[in-house]
């Protein structure tokens, strides 16, 4: 035989079998036994692969990993179980400016007298007045009202664990009614338009902020009380 003559086997060439044949050869020899003698042979899989990023960065995302198949099953062996597991990830809100704690107004880390003394010098403010705080328009109608009031006064509820808590009235600096933590002439601005009439929606915040003596209406004991807290030049 003419060993350099070419040849053919079915349909592959002396040529092709020098190379196929002999991985078909060596694919038949790397075969588990059991699946030469026809047992089942259950599937086997590799290691999972690390977790990718999360798809979001906040309010909730999701990641998945992967796995291969090592040997798929034969001869009826069980099944490969799941090739992709997903899990949610970065569940925590994103932060839009007004912190992580509902109610905390100030950023300080809780939910207190500093807070409502803010929501109050926001009380009845729109969308583009200088004192709208929009962290305190919890409705999101670019108006402060008593709906947003009955939603902070739950986040302060919630906040210290008590379902009936009443708002920290009784904590707020009396006076200081754009809520700067002090009562200097900026304040007597507003003390000046609550005792002459406040605007409509304004009486709340008037009433809390500079009643001093407590009957629900201002007169001349709130304004010598006023005086008396004023720490700047009067």
């Amino acid at each position: 035989m003419n060993r350099n003559k070419d040849w053919s086997i079915g349909r592959f060439t002396s040529r092709q079998c020098k190379l196929f044949c002999g991985i078909a050869v060596w694919s038949f020899l790397a075969m588990p036994a059991a699946t030469m003698a026809g047992d089942a042979v259950d599937c086997v899989v590799g290691p999972w692969s690390d977790w990718p990023a999360c798809s979001a960065e906040c309010d909730g995302g999701v990641r998945c990993r992967t796995r291969g198949i090592v040997q798929p099953p034969m001869n009826g062996g069980l099944p490969c179980p799941a090739l992709e597991e997903c899990e949610l990830c970065n569940e925590q809100p994103c932060d839009d400016g007004c912190g992580q704690i509902c109610g905390d107004l100030d950023l300080d880390g809780d939910v207190d007298a500093d807070d409502f003394s803010m929501f109050l010098a926001t009380f009845a403010r729109s969308s583009g007045h200088p004192m709208f705080n929009a962290c305190a328009d919890y409705d999101m109608d670019d108006v402060i009202t008593f709906v947003d009031y009955q939603n902070w006064l739950q986040c302060y509820r919630d906040f210290v664990g008590v379902p009936e808590a009443p708002a920290p009235i009784e904590d707020v600096l009396l006076g200081d009614f754009d809520g700067d933590q002090d009562v200097d002439l900026a304040d007597y601005g507003f003390f000046e338009i609550c005792m002459t009439g406040p605007p409509a929606g304004l009486e709340f915040p008037c009433i809390v902020k500079f009643d001093y003596d407590s009957n629900q209406t201002l007169d001349l004991t709130d304004y010598d009380g006023f005086r008396a807290s004023v720490t700047g030049p009067q």
